[in-house]
């Protein structure tokens, strides 16, 4: 059982590892296979699209997404940068968020889950590693779920759907589109 003492004293340890100076000093490092939270940071402008006539877009170098892995490693490698849609809300996300600007996913459901081809799924793999770059900060397993809250408490990464301190119109707009995708799956659907 971890004390109050102990608690805080992770608080403030969690707090101070998400310097965003400290963050972005591991995006040279190699994946630890330890637990953590992860971040995406756009290498370029990323569009994202048009709400009510004003283009949305992930600046350069802006936290774009944050994650939490008990291995990141494992978590990135192989749910994010060459995993399924159906097993990374952020690939869902993106993959949406790309079917809205004009490429052509071809959708499929099956029971609960929203697969896109093996071709589109390495289209959209290559596509993250050339407009996102990570970084990390290890955290220690038992805490992983406070620290993921704060992270994105303060920094309010555009791709986070959840979680987030509050909805605004970016948040609504991406969650719209991901709604409009699974209504529509079935039309999309390889038969």
């Amino acid at each position: 059982m971890i004390e109050n003492e102990e608690i805080l004293s992770r608080i403030q340890e969690i707090f101070n590892k998400l310097e965003i100076n400290k963050i972005k000093e591991n995006n040279q490092k190699p994946l630890p296979k330890s637990s953590g939270l992860y971040f995406f940071f756009a290498k370029k402008e990323i569009k994202i699209g048009f709400i009510e006539d004003k283009e949305y877009k992930i600046k350069e170098n802006e936290i774009s997404y944050i994650g939490k892995a008990e291995n990141l490693f494992e978590r990135i490698n192989k749910k994010h940068l060459q995993g399924k849609i159906s097993k990374s809300t952020l690939r869902m996300t993106l993959a949406t968020i790309l079917s809205n600007l004009g490429k052509k996913f071809i959708w499929e459901k099956k029971k609960t889950k929203y697969y896109i081809n093996e071709e589109d799924e390495k289209y959209l793999s290559d596509w993250i590693k050339n407009n996102f770059k990570i970084s990390f900060c290890e955290v220690y397993e038992d805490t992983l779920d406070l620290a993921e809250s704060v992270a994105v408490y303060k920094y309010n990464p555009p791709l986070n759907i959840d979680k987030k301190p509050k909805s605004n119109q970016l948040t609504g707009y991406i969650s719209d589109l991901r709604k409009k995708i699974k209504k529509t799956c079935n039309g999309f659907t390889k038969e």
